[in-house]
């Protein structure tokens, strides 16, 4: 793997980063060793630090009984040096050179980000992309939305449910006469947030779907669910009329979102909201079971609320429901880490800075324990990200323990708590 990173660097990489080789002056089997303190000065003088874990732990200096690896990984660790740690994902333990020093590596990597590989066509993608990162100009701009919802427009800042947008986008191209399509789930599951920037932008975005030309409207029941759909449909789809009914839609061409359906029962019990709702259910079902509209209807709503909506018949007769659990650590821790490591990296990524691997690791350590992590995790992302701190491209984990005064993730939320009562 190492002579096929140099040859790599050289042809992609050269002109922009300068390559520590002092590890070529040495062979695996011992001979014409550098000496170890030629090894430590190389890592105290590099910036980034790669080290990949195979079956072998590397070969040892003369008279010492940590071989190079060990020295290179304890220096970069005690120097705070900007690591990647890379894994082969499959490894033979029968081909482990030695097994209790590998096993030692491997318990060090625990609680840090490491990113593991399966070939060499992988480990070359890894290595170009983290290092171009570094090169790449910073946009200072914040890229995480704290407390505000991500909208349609937010979409290409909308990380880690690619899967699962795909397979819903699946489920409304394939489904025959059904128009209504909803999102269960518990509170700070990101539900409204998956609907707009995941799947209606990229259904928006895509014109080989055949919903390019269609008007995105979203409407919140509140007190007044009639009044705010109203609304929406006169200010962007031109349809109004006192009465408004299931042919006041033909012809048109619409993404339909109702999002926090539960406010139906939650919020408004005067007699004139009551109007209201029996108003909007009424219509609601209608467009479900309209024969010939171009209407696609999304609706979400709290899992609690599932079977008194069902009541319904545009939820209980119509709607294909679609089980989002990727963020709930219970059903899918698997999938789970996957997905909270890409929206906490990959945003900052996308404006040329790096999160620090402890900070990552700290971060989704806290988030296992907490229900309805989504919205504390974009509020702590917004706090550290500062242009005073991401100009060497990176954020470290001590920034994360300067702002909560050591305590992490809780102790951030405890202060919004405190500066807002």
């Amino acid at each position: 793997y190492r002579t096929t990173l140099i040859s790599l660097f050289h042809k992609q990489l050269k002109g922009k980063f300068e390559l520590s080789e002092i590890m070529e002056h040495m062979f695996d089997d011992g001979s014409s060793s550098t000496y170890v303190e030629e090894c430590v000065a190389a890592v105290k003088e590099c910036d980034i630090y790669f080290i990949i874990l195979g079956n072998s732990v590397g070969s040892y200096p003369p008279n010492e009984s940590r071989t190079y690896t060990e020295i290179e990984y304890q220096t970069a660790m005690e120097e705070d040096k900007f690591i990647y740690r890379l894994q082969l994902e499959n490894i033979d333990e029968k081909t482990i050179d030695d097994p209790v020093k590998h096993k030692a590596l491997r318990d060090s990597f625990e609680g840090k980000h490491v990113t593991y590989i399966n070939d060499e066509a992988e480990l070359e993608g890894i290595f170009i992309k983290s290092l171009l990162n570094h090169f790449k100009e910073i946009n200072t701009e914040n890229p995480y939305r704290g407390m505000d919802p991500f909208q349609i427009a937010d979409g290409e800042y909308f990380f880690g449910r690619e899967q699962e947008i795909e397979k819903f986008i699946k489920l409304v191209l394939t489904t025959e006469n059904e128009r209504v399509f909803s999102v269960c789930g518990d509170s700070g599951l990101g539900k409204s947030s998956f609907i707009r920037a995941g799947v209606m932008h990229r259904m928006l975005e895509e014109e080989v779907m055949g919903y390019s030309e269609h008007i995105p409207l979203t409407v919140r029941p509140g007190e007044q669910p009639m009044t705010n759909l109203k609304y929406q449909l006169r200010r962007h789809a031109g349809i109004h009329g006192q009465d408004l009914s299931a042919k006041d839609f033909e012809g048109a061409k619409l993404l339909l979102f109702a999002h926090h359906l539960e406010e139906l029962y939650t919020q408004g019990h005067s007699e004139t909201a009551k109007a209201e709702k029996e108003a909007f259910i009424n219509l609601m079902n209608e467009l479900a079971s309209h024969p010939n509209l171009d209407v696609v209807i999304f609706l979400t709503y709290r899992s609690d609320f599932a079977e008194t909506l069902a009541q319904h018949a545009f939820v209980g007769q119509h709607a294909r429901e679609f089980e989002l659990k990727s963020f709930d650590f219970r059903k899918n821790n698997a999938q789970w880490e996957q997905s909270i490591t890409e929206i906490i990296t990959a945003p900052a990524e996308k404006h040329g800075v790096s999160l620090e691997s402890e900070l990552v690791s700290s971060l989704i350590q806290e988030l296992e324990d907490l229900d309805g992590c989504l919205p504390i995790l974009q509020m702590t992302l917004y706090q550290i990200w500062d242009p005073k701190v991401i100009k060497d491209h990176q954020i470290k984990y001590s920034e994360l323990l300067k702002l909560s005064r050591g305590k992490g993730l809780i102790g951030l939320l405890q202060n919004h708590a405190n500066s807002v009562t």
